[in-house]
């Protein structure tokens, strides 16, 4: 399986008359292929709630995240790629929860209640969030390499 990292849509910046003050420049996460070759990865589960909030506390204490860390949040596939961005219009809320948009929630086909595979690499200080559908594809995968079938030999 190939990965290859996708950038949010940013919509234009309207014409001002006026110079807009200075923001801190925006960051990107590492592709996910680089955090995977690293085998350093922190893994949790976490249940998304109404609001959209999931949290690991350990997890996010091991990358480094406090109440007020400016984040960014992509989504590639049905990944949720969380990071720290001084540019981010989120934050980590004051309960050490992180806030998935509804517009995230709804590309992934995430809804409350569900649970979350949440795998922390802290040396890039990011968190990825796997909906449980796709685990399930990952390990039907996995264990047909395992008995060297093919996709449809699992049955």
């Amino acid at each position: 399986m190939t990965d290859r990292l996708v950038t949010g849509l940013v919509p234009p910046v309207p014409a001002r008359a006026v110079a807009p003050a200075p923001r801190p420049v925006s960051v990107s996460p590492p592709p996910l292929a680089t955090l995977v070759q690293r085998g350093r990865l922190q893994y949790g589960m976490g249940r998304i709630d109404a609001s959209g909030r999931v949290s690991d506390k350990s997890l996010l204490h091991v990358l480094g995240w406090s109440p007020g860390q400016r984040l960014g949040i992509t989504v590639l596939h049905q990944a949720v790629v969380v990071f720290p961005d001084p540019a981010g219009v989120f934050t980590l809320s004051p309960g050490h929860y992180v806030v998935l948009p509804a517009a995230v929630r709804r590309r992934c086909g995430l809804c409350p209640r569900d649970r979350v595979l949440l795998a922390a690499d802290p040396g890039h200080r990011v968190l990825v969030l796997h909906p449980t559908a796709a685990l399930d594809r990952m390990l039907i995968a996995y264990h047909t390499s395992l008995t060297g079938g093919g996709p449809d030999d699992h049955r």
